[in-house]
């Protein structure tokens, strides 16, 4: 359907809503509902969703916010040279402190102003 909901069969792209309160009583979601609401709308965006209808019970909380945000700022927007925005989403952080990780002799000293480091790892 990517290519329906994006335009790239010649037409106007469609809009796209999706229900989602039932998909959080799976069983991926009991480890870390935050962390999986925000990465479900990045997700979503990616995927053409323009409304993510989420339970009124659930926005109320106030605790995925963050998810909400994200995909209320990004969708809708499905031709890249129509969109004021971009984003990048890494599923890794690379963290100059992580000297186990980025060792000291191949990137240089961990120390918190160590430009040189986090060029080196980046």
């Amino acid at each position: 359907m990517r290519p329906t909901f994006y335009g790239l069969n010649g037409k106007k792209p469609e809009f796209v809503r999706a229900e989602f309160s039932k998909f959080v009583e799976g069983e991926i979601f009991k480890e870390n509902k935050i962390w999986n609401y925000y990465w479900t709308a990045i997700a979503a965006v990616d995927r053409g969703l323009d409304l993510w209808e989420v339970d009124y019970n659930t926005v109320k909380t106030g605790l995925y916010n963050e998810g909400f945000e994200f995909s209320s700022k990004y969708s809708y927007y499905k031709k890249p040279q129509s969109s004021p925005y971009a984003f990048i989403a890494f599923c890794d952080v690379l963290d100059a402190a992580d000297t186990r990780r980025f060792n000291v002799t191949a990137y240089g000293e961990a120390k918190q102003s160590n430009k040189e480091r986090v060029l080196k790892i980046e």
